[in-house]
């Protein structure tokens, strides 16, 4: 299974590719979504393998801290909900009969629905 989706949230909107089984719930794409983890690896390069040097007069290159996912609702303790056209979506359903391309949803629902 793979859905293209926009995941509405505080800071705005941003477009992400699910790519899962094809009997993920709705419950899973829930929790990926709400997932805290890094969104990328940082890998450090030795200097001599850098595509550019260090700015002049700087000591040490400094790599900033990867980024966090951003969250528009404070975190819960149970798996957060889908929320699409304003209304919950059943988290025990299978995502692909449930969500298609191109849906707008998101995981706080004080959010408005899609205009």
């Amino acid at each position: 299974m793979r859905i293209m989706l926009t995941v509405l949230g505080g800071q705005g909107e941003r477009d992400v590719v699910i790519d899962g089984d094809d009997d993920a719930t709705v419950a899973a794409i829930g929790a990926a979504l709400g997932d805290p983890a890094p969104l990328a690896q940082v890998v450090r390069l030795p200097r001599s393998r850098a595509p550019y040097g260090a700015a002049p007069g700087a000591d040490a290159m400094r790599v900033p801290p990867p980024r966090r996912a951003e969250f528009a609702a404070p975190p819960v303790e149970h798996e957060p909900v889908v929320w699409r056209d304003g209304r919950p979506l059943d988290p025990r359903a299978r995502a692909t009969s449930v969500l298609r391309d191109g849906d707008k949803v998101t995981l706080d629902p004080r959010l408005p629905g899609p205009r």
